[in-house]
Parts: structure tokens; C-alpha cells; sequence
């Protein structure tokens, strides 16, 4: 058997057939105990496969769950807003609404999630405490719009009056 190098052969162990020496990698092509041959470890071999189930879990899961309810108690409020005869104040998004209506909204706001999750993601992997404060901070600014919606609903159905 001739040496694994590159790839995932590198994370592998290897164990002897003959007397089960274990190596800690595939460098060696004989058992140096005995001089059998040396094969993958099926364990080691089963660790090493990446597929899309062995994603490791996401790093701010609570972060993420307040930011995706959120998000979407935005949706919900901004479009009571806007059957309400209300504007949209975000450019982006009005001209998203303007062309592709409630679907094209939702679809706007998943995009703007997934975008912001996996870049939390990615960061929070290589500096964990900008990761963390990056998915603090998102959830704060999604509040934002949330609580401005609200407010201006509440204002609009207690007290119509001061509107007029």
C-alpha cells in the first residue's frame, strides 16, 4: 500500500492488520512492529468524510434565533404599515416591494438573514469575540425597526386623531 499524502489522507490514522499497532497518520506503508500492512482506520476514515450533515453547528444560536424572529416580526409589521396606506423608508426595500410585492419582500428579508448569519459565521470562526458581538449587534439593529414599527402602529389605532 503506497503513502496517502494531501487532502483528507492527512487527518487519517492508520492501524496494522496483522497486529493492530495503530500509527497516528497514513505516512507508513508497514506495520514498524511486526511488518504487516498498514490500512486506513475505519474510524478515522469516518471522521474525515465532510459532507453537508457534518457542517459543525453554528457558533451564535441564540443570537440567531432573536434575529430571525426579528426579522420577521419586521416583515409582519411592515406590511400592517403598508396596508395601513404607510411608506416603506428603506429604498432598497421599496423598490423591492414596488416590483415583486409580499413575496418579493419575504424573499428580500431571507436573503438579508442568510447573508448575515453565515457572516457572522465565518467571522465568529476566525475571531470569536468579533463573531459574537457582530450577531449582539445585528439582533439590536433588527430590533430597531421593529420597535419604531410597533410604536407607529399603536399610535395609529389607539389615537388616530393626533395623525389627522
Amino acid at each position: 500500500m503506497g503513502v496517502m499524502s494531501g487532502g483528507l489522507g492527512d487527518n487519517l490514522s492508520a492501524v496494522c492488520r496483522r497486529c493492530g499497532y495503530r500509527a497516528a497518520t497514513l505516512s507508513v506503508s508497514a506495520c514498524p512492529s511486526c511488518g504487516g500492512t498498514v490500512v486506513v482506520d475505519r474510524a478515522s476514515a469516518a471522521r474525515a468524510r465532510v459532507g453537508w450533515f457534518d457542517l459543525p453547528p453554528m457558533l451564535h444560536q441564540a443570537q440567531y434565533v432573536w434575529f430571525v424572529f426579528l426579522s420577521a416580526l419586521d416583515v409582519v409589521v411592515t406590511w400592517m404599515i403598508l396596508r395601513l396606506d404607510g411608506v416603506e423608508l428603506n429604498a432598497l426595500a421599496d423598490a423591492v416591494i414596488q416590483h415583486r410585492g409580499a413575496w418579493g419582500l419575504i424573499g428580500y428579508k431571507f436573503a438579508l438573514v442568510l447573508f448575515v448569519i453565515i457572516n457572522c459565521d465565518v467571522i465568529g470562526r476566525r475571531r470569536a469575540h468579533l463573531g459574537f458581538k457582530l450577531s449582539e449587534w445585528a439582533v439590536a439593529l433588527s430590533a430597531i425597526p421593529v420597535i419604531v414599527g410597533l410604536l407607529q402602529l399603536g399610535v395609529f389605532t389607539w389615537w388616530p386623531e393626533r395623525l389627522a
